[in-house]
């Protein structure tokens, strides 16, 4: 059975009205649905901007710290990742192309990047005008891992591959306390398994050393980077196994997590340096020594896909994910968290089923939150008990007569 494609919230008509226009198209929940990027404003901690995974790409802001969100703007492309400069530009990388608002996220400009993907972000930490970025190149006959710059805030830019073999960045990070100093994280496909690659330039990007470790050549991939913010010798790298942390500056590496899964995205936070995030997919990993151990904190999380975290610049027990299931926030250094989803609709349906007799009772299932149920033609949302034991439902159907009775396919075991 082929798989049924997904509908997004926000391009949901409501059942109960014909279709004309457009203009007939809204939300009607329930609030969740996937994050694909945060970034946290660097004058105003409680301004937050996240990016969905839908296309076209959904904007939101948050004036709350993430307690409540509003949609500010949308772009056509796919988000792979977002940044924020310091005088509050936003850019953002996708698939052949990269964007930029100049405020706040409500309208946006787009760069085509042919044959270019972008998958990690981050801006100059006291320069506006310099931005740095992470992915490949399609270069003859092959992709390539890429390094990529702006030197106009993000309106421009350079791409400059750093293998001649097959591979692809993954990641970008710079020293806030030396911020000439720039790595760049990927893996090579030529070899099996594919070996992390990772580059280091001490002159802001002019030119870049691949940094060599033994040790995690059987580690598979190398997706994430980290840079310790007052101390630009220790750096942690996350493989699809596990952490790596060097002391002088890549001149040497020890292994310090084994088994810990994906680490698609690690940050330090600003505030409190000993405390290292990592996302893992469905999971997230802390050190609270600045890297040396690490121990996994998933109290309260759902949803897959947590491929990004951001440590709060306002407290620093705080700390940021998004997931397919929407935007978690921890209070206490990510040993627990809290789906935050006010104002978020942004789910993809996946199955749905109104009764015909009760037409203003309908149940959906959306992409890892689960199955809901309204009484009232979508104003209200309940979250109901399912049987799920493989995956989400991909297909519903509804009693003729008695709404109480709902039939399920079950489509992902």
């Amino acid at each position: 059975m082929s798989a049924r494609p997904s509908i997004s919230v926000l391009s949901l008509l409501l059942l109960l009205l014909p279709c004309t226009s457009l203009s007939d198209w809204e939300p009607i929940g329930p609030e969740g649905g996937e994050i694909n990027s945060i970034t946290q404003s660097l004058t105003d901690p409680d301004v937050l901007y996240a990016a969905s995974g839908s296309y076209p790409v959904i904007v939101v802001r948050s004036y709350d710290g993430g307690q409540s969100w509003s949609q500010v703007g949308t772009y056509n492309g796919y988000n792979y990742c977002m940044t924020i400069g310091p005088t509050g530009i936003l850019n953002a990388g996708g698939a052949h192309a990269v964007y930029r608002s100049t405020n706040g996220g409500v309208t946006w400009t787009t760069k085509s990047l042919s044959n270019v993907y972008v998958y990690s972000m981050v801006a100059h930490p006291t320069d506006p005008d310099i931005v740095y970025a992470a992915g490949y190149q399609y270069v003859s006959s092959q992709w390539r891992m890429a390094f990529l710059r702006s030197v106009n805030g993000g309106s421009d830019w350079t791409v400059t591959p750093l293998l001649s073999e097959a591979s692809y960045g993954r990641c970008v990070a710079v020293s806030l306390s030396n911020p000439d100093i720039v790595w760049v994280g990927g893996y090579c496909t030529t070899a099996s398994p594919y070996d992390p690659r990772v580059f280091k330039s001490t002159d802001g990007g002019d030119s870049f050393t691949e940094v060599v470790n033994s040790g995690w050549n059987d580690d598979y991939y190398l997706y994430s980077l980290a840079v310790h913010p007052t101390n630009p010798d220790i750096v942690c790298v996350g493989t699809y196994y596990g952490i790596f942390r060097t002391t002088n500056g890549g001149s040497s590496w020890s292994e310090v997590a084994q088994y810990y899964y994906y680490n698609y995205d690690m940050e330090f936070s600003r505030l409190d340096p000993n405390y290292v995030y990592v996302a893992g997919y469905s999971q997230i990993y802390r050190s609270s020594n600045a890297g040396q151990t690490w121990t996994k904190i998933s109290s309260g999380l759902s949803g897959t896909g947590i491929d990004n975290i951001a440590a709060s610049l306002g407290q620093a027990s705080d700390a940021y994910i998004g997931s397919i299931a929407g935007f978690f926030m921890s209070e206490n250094y990510g040993s627990t968290w809290t789906q935050s989803n006010s104002g978020l609709t942004l789910g993809k349906v996946i199955a749905y089923g109104m009764s015909p007799s009760q037409p203003s009772i309908i149940y959906k299932c959306l992409t890892d939150m689960g199955v809901y149920k309204t009484t009232d033609a979508g104003n209200t949302w309940i979250d109901i008990e399912t049987p799920l034991t493989c995956g989400d439902f991909c297909a519903m159907a509804t009693h003729l007569s008695d709404p109480d009775i709902v039939l399920a396919l079950e489509g992902s075991g």
